[in-house]
């Protein structure tokens, strides 16, 4: 809680608005966590990374996304969901249109036909773990079979 109050972008917030969020995020059943992280592992990782900042290996060579409110229309890495103001600037609706609809312009696939509601909302729980890990999600590296920056390559 003491980085986030320090962190410039969200000076905005009350410090009851900033609790609520962490405690949101905090009381999130580990099952449907967990459920969004192998989710994440499977179709997200290779875009967005392995800790959710954008720099997956078929992205790292666009350039970062500058302002993260005007997501969409160019081409550009993924947002650094590791930044609590990126995750506090966008709402859980926002976050499941993008995932619904995909990126508009972005290059990111939408996943609407794909996941059913129950998969997107699993999936956007596990996104707010990078900036504000659980006891369980700190705990646990995320290991990408083969991948050998991970803890689960060769």
């Amino acid at each position: 809680w003491q980085r986030l109050r320090t962190e410039a972008s969200l000076g905005r917030l009350s410090d009851q608005q900033l609790w609520d969020a962490v405690a949101w995020i905090w009381t999130q059943p580990a099952q449907e966590i967990q459920a969004g992280e192998e989710i994440y592992r499977s179709d997200c990782l290779a875009c967005h990374g392995q800790e959710g900042q954008g720099d997956g290996v078929m992205l790292r060579d666009l350039s970062p996304l500058e302002d993260h409110t005007q997501m969409g229309g160019q081409l550009v890495r993924p947002p650094d969901f590791s930044d609590p103001s990126v995750l506090l600037g966008a709402s859980p609706a926002r976050l499941e249109g993008k995932i619904l609809r995909g990126g508009m312009g972005t290059g990111m696939p939408y996943w609407g036909p794909i996941l059913d509601d129950e998969q997107v909302a699993a999936v956007i729980r596990y996104l707010y773990t990078f900036a504000f890990p659980t006891a369980e999600s700190a705990a646990a590296p995320v290991a990408v079979p083969g991948h050998p920056d991970s803890h689960g390559g060769p």
